[in-house]
């Protein structure tokens, strides 16, 4: 019978979005393939089979012009996954009707609005990445934009919602008798200035999720609300900064404030065969006197072969990307670039634990000292695009563990392959 009420739901909310198709003058659509293929070795693993993910994906775009300047567009997105851990998974990742006014307030600023199923991110990237299904609502001037989210996460498929904040949440991950995700309404405010001095832009940004699951006596459940400052832009020639600072606060069994902050430095030299260089830091707050650790709504990366989950880490990153044959004639051999970068990880404080996967095989580690050094881990790249709709990239890495692992632990390697085609 769920089955069933949760088939008629996505039916009438697709034929809803969907029905004014026939008065589109324009459209478009395509087919797409990506794969990934994942190998990971160490000693302190149990599991050292290869990690497949193959996702071919059907999707089409209707345009329709409207008013003075304005548009309509309805753009959709179907995908068919099958993996190493799922036989297949067929999912709606898009489903959008979305429109724009231009000179819609007396003649100056443009109103934009989206209705469906689409990602909501929030600007630092470190509080929440996932799609729902609601409503967006932009207002843009020259000196200032608004946007307004709204949405629901209650019709997400269980195995592709990345929202995991209490205990039954993670408990329901991987229950495949559970069709649906976490049911959380999510709410996201964001006002820009474009250009506020210097070339910068700053944001000004709000984010907040209720928990709609019923409360019992053996189901805790999680609210939360964040608040984040973000500036980007240059400081002198050819260096580019992005700079933000942010507070959680969580309401579950106790009140939990968290903090976050970050840097990132982009030093780029086009005449020095297509150079980028990067230095950044990033900051999640650990348990100390009445700060706690930083819990975000879905879990940002913050490492390539060791993967902590934010709350309790910070980490110093470096990284250098060139395309050594940028001035071939050969279009497909000038786009190929080599990269390579490292990262150092630490106990943001002394006193708290660290939750993660990888070589974090109980889930948590939780050193009897005060040692707050992780662990570096040290990563390769290379990236071609052969065809203008192919493409692959080869990724190697290896994480060398602190102390605070034991004296036994060695080190952890990865090895990637990744691969996109359109059709």
């Amino acid at each position: 019978m769920r089955r069933r009420i949760a088939a008629g739901l996505v039916f009438l909310w697709v034929l809803a979005i969907a029905a004014p198709v026939a008065a589109f003058d324009g459209r478009d659509w395509g087919v797409t393939v990506d794969g990934a293929a994942t190998v990971r070795y160490s000693d302190e693993l149990s599991d050292h089979d290869l990690d497949y993910r193959v996702r071919t994906a059907l999707w089409a775009e209707f345009f329709r012009g409207i008013g003075d300047g304005g548009a309509l567009v309805l753009s959709a997105e179907g995908s068919f996954v099958h993996a190493d851990d799922r036989d297949y998974l067929v999912d709606l990742d898009r489903l959008r009707l979305s429109m724009s006014f231009p000179g819609a307030f007396g003649g100056a600023g443009t109103f934009a609005a989206a209705f469906g199923r689409f990602a909501f991110r929030d600007p630092t990237a470190q509080i929440l990445n996932s799609p729902a299904d609601g409503v967006r609502l932009g207002f843009r001037f020259s000196t200032w934009e608004l946007e307004l989210w709204g949405g629901y996460t209650g019709l997400l498929l269980n195995p592709v919602s990345r929202i995991r904040l209490s205990a039954a949440d993670r408990a329901e991950e991987s229950d495949d008798d559970q069709i649906f995700g976490p049911q959380r309404v999510l709410a996201q405010a964001e006002l820009r200035f474009p250009d506020i001095a210097a070339r910068q832009l700053l944001s000004l940004s709000a984010v907040a999720q209720w928990d709609l699951r019923e409360e019992d006596d053996d189901t805790d459940t999680v609210d939360s609300q964040y608040g984040a400052l973000l500036l980007a832009g240059p400081l002198v020639r050819n260096l580019y900064h992005t700079s933000f600072a942010g507070v959680g606060l969580v309401q579950a069994e106790e009140d939990l404030i968290g903090l976050f902050g970050g840097t990132r430095l982009r030093y780029l030299r086009e005449e020095w065969l297509g150079s980028r260089f990067s230095l950044s830091m990033l900051f999640t707050s650990g348990t100390q006197g009445e700060i706690s650790a930083f819990v975000p709504i879905t879990q940002p990366s913050i490492g390539r072969v060791f993967q902590p989950r934010a709350g309790n880490v910070s980490t110093v990153s470096a990284g250098y990307a060139v395309r050594p044959w940028i001035r071939s004639s050969a279009v497909s051999v000038r786009a190929i670039e080599l990269s390579t970068g490292g990262r150092a990880f630490f106990r943001s404080s002394d006193q708290g634990s660290v939750e993660g996967g990888g070589l974090l095989t109980a889930g948590t580690l939780t050193p009897a000292g005060s040692e707050r050094y992780l662990g570096s881990e040290v990563e390769w790249g290379l990236r071609a695009r052969p065809l203008p709709d192919l493409g692959f990239a080869l990724t190697g890495g290896v994480f060398l563990p602190g102390s605070v692992f034991g004296d036994d632990a060695g080190p952890e390697y990865l090895g990637r392959f990744e691969l996109s085609l359109a059709l």
